[in-house]
């Protein structure tokens, strides 16, 4: 068995909203090749449609379909799996916004192995 990252697009539809919502979720599967991994996401966004109530409104998840579906090669510890460029106004708000985050993380990960 090999892993696939697959890439799967849904539609958010909100009621008397005009704005176009889309959800991209990235998604590991294991099959024997790309075709089963692209058959496998398909079920995963099919079963995964709802429609709900949410603040007087009915919202809508549309599974569009599966975007693309990528071989991963031996999985390692520390390999890279996705990368982005982020352009910002304002560089040192994003890097205190980064290490906020960061030390935030760090403590929730500390708490956790806290023994009593």
């Amino acid at each position: 068995m090999k892993w696939f990252l697959t890439k799967l697009v849904f539609r958010i539809l909100v009621s008397d909203e005009t704005k176009s919502q889309f959800d991209i979720q990235l998604r590991l599967m294991q099959a024997k090749n790309a075709d089963e991994a692209f058959h496998l996401a398909k079920q995963i966004g099919f079963s995964e449609e709802e429609v709900f109530p949410s603040k007087k409104k009915k919202v809508e998840w549309k599974f569009i379909d599966v975007e693309s579906v990528n071989e991963l090669p031996e999985l390692k510890n520390g390999m890279e799996l996705c990368s982005m460029t982020h352009e910002d106004e304002s560089p040192e708000e994003f890097i205190q916004s980064v290490k906020s985050k960061s030390a935030f993380l760090h403590l929730q990960v500390a708490d956790t192995f806290v023994e009593f």
